[in-house]
């Protein structure tokens, strides 16, 4: 397992650009690509208490029909935070780079904390049967388009 924490202290407000960008890097935690299994993020936000009805969106990777766009929306002055499972191609993304990249887009005001990936990761003998799994999978598609 590899937990990846990304120190945050940020303002979100509607004076700003109302968003925080920002990716947390499994590549400087010896993570090996290919690896994770199951993947979650958790978002600690909380709030100022002058304004009712915030809210944010979360956005991992990018809204877009291959990754996940996840919404995360909370409302009033006692702000949760914020857990999601990632989903398979957002997984995907993750084991090709070790990257995954975070939006977090404002609705009123309010601060994000800490962002915190917690990996599960297959053995090494894992990684090379799911690499290789792969490559036949790839085999057969190849040769098929072509047959």
């Amino acid at each position: 397992m590899i937990v990846d924490t990304v120190i945050q202290n940020e303002q979100i407000s509607s004076s700003t650009s109302s968003r925080l960008t920002y990716f947390h890097d499994l590549n400087d935690n010896g993570f090996i690509l290919g690896s994770a299994e199951s993947a979650s993020l958790s978002i600690n936000l909380y709030d100022d208490a002058d304004l009712i009805g915030e809210g944010a969106v979360i956005v991992v990777e990018a809204i877009d029909f291959d990754t996940d766009g996840v919404w995360g929306t909370f409302f009033g002055s006692a702000i949760p935070g914020w857990t999601h499972d990632l989903e398979v191609n957002t997984l995907v993304a993750l084991n090709a780079d070790g990257i995954l990249n975070v939006r977090v887009l404002g609705l009123g005001d309010f601060w994000v904390g800490n962002s915190v990936l917690t990996v599960n990761t297959v053995s090494e003998p894992g990684t090379f049967a799911l690499l290789g799994l792969g490559l036949i999978g790839l085999g057969f598609s190849r040769r098929k388009q072509s047959a």
